[in-house]
């Protein structure tokens, strides 16, 4: 497995998209598809509304871990930026 940078900001976007289509998915389908209140439990579905609840909520906090390796693997850009406005450091 390649150890460059490239090859670890390609994985970064590929795992935030894919944790974001499942944030989404997920979302929509507790939102629209399935029912909530008494009419979960008279479906038998509460099961699947407190499943994809969960799968929500572990697929965000990992979409926040992603999200915090793709700033650190761009905090050098970040950083001269912060520097060019002068919001960090000194200005050159």
């Amino acid at each position: 497995m390649p150890n460059n940078r490239g090859f670890q900001l390609w994985v970064v976007n590929l795992l935030s998209s894919a944790l974001l289509l499942v944030l989404m998915l997920t979302g929509l389908a507790n939102a629209f598809l399935v029912p909530g209140g008494y009419e979960t439990k008279a479906a038998g579905l509460s099961g699947l509304r407190h499943f994809l609840c969960d799968v929500h909520l572990y697929a965000a906090l990992l979409f926040i871990a992603v999200m915090f390796a793709h700033l650190l693997l761009h905090r050098s850009y970040i950083a001269a930026c912060l520097k060019k406005y002068g919001l960090f450091g000194k200005n050159q």
